[in-house]
């Protein structure tokens, strides 16, 4: 994860990543380039070490296609347009905090999913680009450099392991909280 934050009138270069399989950051001057390791991350902010905590910076959520969402997790449902499953997904979608927590659940079912099985559904989905209505197949050629036919079959067999019990568990219980 990469932030510029601004703090007085410097900018810094955070940079939050794996190093040797412990979370760490490190900063990036704006003048000077040496690259640091300034602490590992024991909880969820970082500060620099003899420094005082820089003013709270307002980092937006990043925006997500909430539609794509619920077309993902009607198709892994099997809900078809019109029936109560739809209808149900839809009435989640127009909820903010319901949309929150479909979001949240997809994704706890994407991140079961093998890497590349997510990414397909992913692109397929338009999941992190709001607003779009999601690639058709054709669409995704060039992505995995397959025909559209071979794209298609991938994503359906994607949409169908995601319907298998363990990880289809958390979309359920966000559509349909009174069977859990």
């Amino acid at each position: 994860m990469i932030r510029i934050i601004e703090v007085g009138k410097y900018r810094r270069l955070l940079v939050i990543g794996i190093f040797g399989g412990r979370r760490m950051c490190g900063s990036h001057l704006k003048f000077g380039f040496e690259f640091s390791i300034i602490s590992t991350i024991m909880s969820g902010s970082a500060i620099e070490l003899g420094q005082e905590p820089p003013e709270a910076v307002a980092v937006p959520e990043p925006e997500v296609n909430v539609d794509g969402y619920g077309r993902l997790a009607g198709d892994v449902l099997g809900a078809v347009r019109f029936s109560p499953g739809w209808q149900r997904i839809q009435g989640l979608i127009a909820d903010e905090q319901s949309s929150r927590d479909l979001v949240a659940a997809t994704e706890a079912s994407l991140a079961e999913l093998p890497s590349y099985r997510a990414q397909i559904l992913r692109l397929k989905y338009s999941l992190s680009t709001p607003g779009s209505p999601g690639l058709s197949y054709q669409e995704l050629v060039p992505y995995f450099g397959y025909t559209a036919g071979t794209v298609g079959k991938m994503v359906k067999s994607a949409v169908r392991s995601l319907r298998i019990q363990d990880r289809l568990d958390p979309i359920n219980r966000v559509v349909y909280p009174e069977r859990y």
